[in-house]
């Protein structure tokens, strides 16, 4: 079968159910492409034509034959249902590719008055050289030639220019002996100066540090089960798993959206935690969770 052409057709053959004879009765084609979802044929239905002895055919239309893959079941009432799979083909015509030796042009004839065409150009060229290269030689005299050298001139001049800006050796050196001092300098700031200082003491010092260190670290992490709703989660699961109500509370949780894919990367602030049904009581996320998207508790 053709991909995406109209016109064509395809057939089965179907027997009854209870004796095995040509089934001769009312029958439906149903269209499944590339495996997709089954649909009766868009053409009167999927409505067949009984062509004799049982045998039905059915007139696809030209989107149905737009699959690579494509299965037509064909079913009546007291029939053996039968499936005919094709893999589709692109039609092959003489436009669909490039013919060996195709004319350039409009026609051959055409291509060929074009290159004779540029073949007496070239012997006016050949006669412009002259004997011996003598053509050649009253080129060093020509006009154009001047116009050539002296735009050549004014190029040259003004990448003299660009580059007798760029800094000589002297200030080059000056330069890496710059570069070379911040370097020397760097190394000592962070292993003597004040910086290595500074850093203990907000890390370990401060009591803002400290809950800002805690407060993003990864206490659980949890799978959603069915029963959830946008104020509400209910877990499978939490790992390290839960002692007692409330032990959430206070807490983000933030969603990777493995299953439901518009809670990726949302969070939420837990309100309330019932340990005997795993159930989190949520500011309202945009989305209900579905059973198995996973969750992490900062």
């Amino acid at each position: 079968m053709k991909k995406n052409v109209a016109g064509q057709k395809i057939g089965a053959q179907l027997v009854s159910a209870t004796d095995g004879s040509a089934f001769t009765g009312s029958v439906t084609a149903y269209v499944t492409g590339d495996a997709g979802t089954q649909a009766a044929g868009s053409v009167g239905s999927g409505a067949c034509t009984h062509e004799g002895n049982g045998y039905h055919t059915y007139a696809p239309a030209q989107a149905e034959t737009n699959y690579d893959l494509i299965a037509f079941t064909f079913t009546g009432t007291g029939a053996i249902p039968q499936t005919v799979q094709v893999f589709t083909s692109f039609p092959q015509t003489g436009d669909a590719f490039d013919r060996l030796g195709a004319p350039a042009g409009a026609s051959v004839s055409a291509d060929v008055a074009a290159v004779k065409a540029q073949t007496a150009a070239i012997e006016v060229d050949t006669a412009e050289i002259g004997a011996a290269g003598a053509g050649l030689t009253a080129l060093a005299t020509d006009a154009n030639l001047a116009v050539v050298a002296g735009y050549l001139d004014t190029e040259i001049a003004a990448i003299k220019v660009v580059t007798d800006a760029l800094p000589n050796s002297g200030a080059l050196t000056t330069i890496q002996a710059d570069l070379d001092n911040i370097q020397t300098r760097i190394p000592a700031a962070l292993v003597g100066g004040n910086m290595p200082v500074d850093v203990i003491a907000i890390s370990g010092s401060t009591a803002a540090a400290d809950n800002l260190e805690e407060s993003t670290e990864v206490i659980g992490t949890g799978t959603c089960t069915t029963g959830g709703s946008t104020t509400s989660v209910v877990a499978s699961a939490v790992s390290p798993a839960s002692a007692v109500n409330d032990q959430f509370n206070g807490r983000v949780m933030i969603f990777k959206g493995n299953t439901t894919a518009a809670l990726a990367g949302q969070a939420t602030t837990i309100s309330d935690y019932d340990h005997a049904s795993l159930t989190f009581t949520v500011v309202a996320l945009t989305t209900a969770p579905a059973s198995g998207d996973l969750f992490t508790i900062l």
